[in-house]
């Protein structure tokens, strides 16, 4: 009979109704409700403070594919030219960020991680930037996102998206190396050029193919950089 008031009564707390119980037992379902309202509340305070601490963070494997070590290089093989690019790493940094997000229950502020990456081509006539984007972690999204200056999508995982062509290759070569689970994303369009990258895991990009329909005619302009070494 006391566990069937608990339960009643515990139900009038939730529903805000009452089921008529036993007058008798009021004393005891007092005392027996106020240990359950409190951890009630500990468990709400809990959770709010949880969430105000959460940090977004960006999926770790994901991250492995693009999170290069700074002053690591590459040298890259110009197909429209012949020659071999030297590309460094000026930028591989991961922090976090406060931000605030709106939505249909209100605004939510909080945490996210936040990675800089950018890659710079070393040239007799000086240097350029050869490829930057930045990754913000998502709220309910486990996923690595990096999108260059632009805002093109250069980089996802996983490898699932409606937006593009995205999928992962278990094996991929490049100039006689093989590289396994390799990220591919096709046609992003950036700056006036469709560009497709092949990335590997702890490496970055190890090819990328750049088209263009300026050419004569129409006709697609298509060159490629092929990884050739790297320290």
């Amino acid at each position: 009979m006391k566990i069937v008031y608990l339960l009643n009564c515990c139900f009038a707390v939730v529903t805000n109704r009452f089921i008529p119980c036993k007058k008798e037992l009021n004393g005891y379902v007092v005392k027996s409700l106020i240990p359950l309202i409190f951890f009630l509340f500990c468990l709400i305070s809990c959770s709010k403070a949880d969430k105000a601490n959460d940090v977004r963070k960006l999926n770790a494997t994901g991250l492995g594919y693009i999170q290069l070590r700074p002053n690591q290089y590459f040298i890259y093989k110009d197909s429209a030219t012949g020659r071999q690019d030297s590309v460094i790493v000026t930028e591989s940094s991961l922090t976090t960020e406060s931000y605030t997000e709106n939505n249909s229950n209100g605004s939510y502020s909080g945490t996210r991680e936040v990675f800089s990456l950018t890659l710079t081509r070393k040239g007799a006539g000086g240097d350029s930037i050869w490829l930057k984007g930045q990754a913000r972690g998502e709220a309910y999204l486990n996923r690595t996102m990096l999108e260059d200056i632009s805002g093109t999508l250069i980089f996802l995982y996983p490898a699932l998206c409606l937006c593009t062509d995205i999928y992962e290759l278990s094996f991929f070569s490049v100039e006689g190396k093989t590289y396994s689970n390799v990220v591919v994303l096709e046609d992003a369009i950036s700056f006036g050029y469709f560009k497709t990258f092949y990335w590997a895991p702890s490496v970055g990009v190890i090819k990328m193919i750049v088209r263009t329909a300026n050419g004569v005619g129409g006709i697609n302009t298509i060159w490629s950089y092929s990884l050739v070494r790297n320290n």
